[in-house]
């Protein structure tokens, strides 16, 4: 039987309801004893942040953890996978230069601040957001804005979907056997390009883009946080 690769995002998707966790915690440990699943975590967290929330939540030890919007990729004991990602041509340094004059923007704090991520706080801001990609227009980065607050620049590609395709690719695993979990906008490039549940907590911004773009293999589930997974 093909393993399945659930991938879930973890704040508001994963976490919000301490019971539906427990019985997620239990189907899933249950479906990994028969090597049926390999169970991934998908986060905009840093790996020190998500060891903090791991242990406050009693959150199961995955098989891979993607942190940083899709930029980092451990496996095992927190272990780099080499390969990942892509970022021919980038430069932090170049990011900030270019969109320094668009004074909206707020640089994040040092914990949001990574080796191939640079992170911004913009508050609901469209005109500023318009600007960004227009001065990014012509370098090789990813724009990923969500909630109304949360601006990054990845590397292009190197999103939670494209990390996602790079480990099931290392795994060995068929594209038509992964799932993805999600609840916000930070979340569409790895549902836009797999089977897909949407939790029924989600933000307005990834209910707009469900209506507008109507993603095939998705499903509404009208459960929330856990227990739209289960």
């Amino acid at each position: 039987m093909p393993v399945i690769l659930l991938a879930v995002d973890l704040d508001d998707t994963l976490i919000g309801d301490d019971a539906s966790l427990r019985e997620f915690n239990q189907l899933v440990s249950e479906l990994r004893s028969q090597q049926k699943l390999k169970l991934v975590y998908v986060t905009g967290r840093s790996p020190e942040s998500f060891d903090e929330l791991q242990t406050r939540e009693s959150l199961l030890e995955p098989d891979a953890l993607i942190a940083a919007v899709g930029t980092e990729i451990y496996v095992g004991k927190r272990q780099r996978m080499s390969g990942w990602p892509k970022s021919s041509g980038w430069n932090p340094e170049i990011i900030k230069t270019l969109l320094a004059p668009i004074s909206a923007l707020e640089l994040q704090p040092s914990s949001g601040q990574r080796q191939y991520k640079v992170g911004y706080l913009l508050r609901n801001n469209g005109q500023a957001l318009t600007l960004v990609r227009k001065a990014l227009k012509d370098y090789p980065a990813e724009v990923v804005y969500c909630q109304g607050t949360y601006l990054d620049i990845l590397p292009k590609g190197s999103h939670k979907g494209g990390s996602i395709q790079f480990l099931s690719e290392q795994w060995q695993i068929d594209a038509g056997h992964v799932i993805t979990c999600g609840d916000s906008g930070n979340d569409i490039s790895m549902l836009e390009e797999n089977k897909a549940i949407i939790v029924g907590n989600a933000k307005d911004e990834l209910l707009e883009w469900v209506a507008i773009s109507k993603p095939a293999n998705t499903y509404m589930a009208q459960g929330t946080y856990a227990s739209g997974i289960i």
